[in-house]
C-alpha cells in the first residue's frame, strides 16, 4: 500500500491536505482531504503559523518519498519502522 500526501492550501492558521491511497498494484483505493489547525503551546484556540513555517509550507515543493514497513518487534507485535 502507498499513500501520497499533498499540501493543497496553507491558510493563516490552517493547513489543507489531500491524500491518495493505492493498493499493491498501484490501483487507487481511497482519496480524501483533511484540514488541521495550528495551535501554539498553551493556546485556547488556533493561532497563526509562524512566518517562517508558513513560508516553508507554501514553498518547499515535492519531498523525497519515505517508506514505512512493518517489522516484527521483540515482543512479537508488528510495529512500523521507517527506512
Amino acid at each position: 500500500m502507498r499513500t501520497e500526501l499533498k499540501v493543497v492550501k496553507v491558510g493563516s492558521a490552517s493547513l489543507h491536505y489531500a491524500f491518495t491511497v493505492r493498493g499493491e498494484r498501484g490501483v487507487e483505493a481511497a482519496t480524501g482531504r483533511m484540514v488541521i489547525a495550528h495551535s501554539a503551546a498553551h493556546a485556547t484556540g488556533s493561532t497563526p503559523w509562524p512566518a517562517d513555517v508558513r513560508e516553508l509550507l507554501g514553498t518547499a515543493g515535492p519531498q523525497a518519498p519515505e517508506l514505512l514497513t512493518i517489522a516484527a518487534s521483540p515482543g512479537g507485535t508488528p510495529c512500523a519502522s521507517q527506512s
